[in-house]
């Protein structure tokens, strides 16, 4: 799979010219994340989270197309120079289920933190 990262409506996606150090404000509600799939089909992705477990980042990833039946993509994730993202499979069964399983307790914690109305 390969990507195409689009910061937001106000970055033109080029981080040296800029000026910006837009990086450690990266806001991920205004992230999105275009894959290429095996079969050349590109899915238009919102970035739902980006978390740290253990010496490893992931990006959680969902389809906007609702091909995937609600079902977000896992990924690990790191920056390149100049923030572009960069994304590998999880070729581990153990270490996809690691980090599933952090993702869904990180998901339960904000739930329950959440305010009741």
């Amino acid at each position: 799979m390969s990507e195409e990262y689009t910061k937001s409506a106000k970055c033109s996606g080029d981080c040296d010219s800029c000026g910006e150090d837009c990086a450690p404000a990266y806001d991920p509600t205004k992230h999105t994340i275009t894959l290429t799939m095996d079969d050349n089909r590109e899915v238009e992705c919102a970035v739902l989270n980006i978390f740290q477990a253990r010496e490893q980042k992931y990006i959680v990833l969902l389809p906007l197309d609702g091909s995937s039946d609600g079902e977000a993509y896992l990924f690990r994730f790191s920056q390149e120079e100049g923030g572009n993202p960069q994304l590998d499979n999880i070729e581990s069964p153990d270490e996809y289920q690691f980090a599933a399983q952090v993702y869904d307790n990180l998901m339960t914690e904000l739930q329950e933190a959440a305010p009741r109305s």
